[in-house]
């Protein structure tokens, strides 16, 4: 419900985020970014509404979760959980930040630059952009809460010999 209040008011603002975003990406100077599918830029508005709205609620999640669990953990799972959480969102925070900042941009005007060297005219899709710059930061965010789950748990005992393949799966 939360997050379904939270979409809401994002998507008030999220035309204003995707066209800065988009400018960030842009590796042209003069009008090589098209929107060809109207439909989907729609659908690409409201998914990204959706997961602003996702991302605003998260603490309250962090904390429903915590407060469920906490309950059932030994003390060591408590402080890995704990750890879990805040090493999690910081990481995932600034993998994010790096990405749409720094990475991207770089990769997209390197791939630019190799359009403008062939002599080959550039038009790029605007929500082909942003559904490329989503799928990176979804699996980063996978990769980096696996390996800080995986870390925090050997370095709290939880992870050894007769629990590893439970962690495997």
């Amino acid at each position: 419900f939360m997050t379904t209040l939270a979409t809401v008011g994002w998507i008030t603002q999220v035309d204003a985020i995707l066209d800065t975003v988009l400018r960030s990406l842009n590796p042209c100077e003069a009008g090589c970014l098209n929107l060809f599918d109207p439909a989907r830029w729609s659908a690409l508005r409201w998914m990204t509404a959706a997961i602003l709205g996702f991302i605003t609620i998260m603490p309250l999640l962090l904390h429903q979760a915590w407060s469920f669990a906490r309950p059932g953990l030994l003390p060591a799972e408590r402080r890995w959980l704990k750890y879990w959480f805040i090493a999690g969102t910081l990481s995932v925070f600034f993998a994010v930040i790096s990405t749409i900042g720094l990475l991207l941009p770089l990769l997209f005007d390197t791939g630019h630059q190799t359009h403008e060297s062939m002599k080959l005219d550039a038009r790029y899709d605007a929500v082909h952009m942003l559904s490329i710059v989503i799928a990176v930061i979804w699996s980063e965010i996978i990769v980096a809460c696996a390996i800080f789950a995986m870390m925090l748990a050997g370095m709290y005992g939880m992870l050894n010999e007769e629990t590893a393949d439970w962690w495997r799966i």
